[in-house]
């Protein structure tokens, strides 16, 4: 059991990454991040969308070796 809430945790995590990078490439799905306020997430935020990707990636790292 405990198995497969941590694949499920992996799953959302990988998920929130791959969002996170699509942002910082700038497609317009910005409104269901950071409030939904920009639809496009303007070039000085996207940097903020590459630290999230890299902090969602590395946990998905660690809930997998776990």
């Amino acid at each position: 059991m405990l198995k497969l809430i941590a694949l499920g945790c992996a799953i959302l995590t990988l998920f929130m990454g791959v969002l996170h990078i699509m942002l910082s490439i700038g497609l317009p799905i910005g409104e269901y991040v950071l409030g939904g306020k920009n639809k496009i997430i303007p070039k000085g935020k996207r940097y903020n969308n590459v630290i999230f990707a890299f902090v969602f990636l590395f946990w998905e790292y660690f809930i997998l070796e776990r």
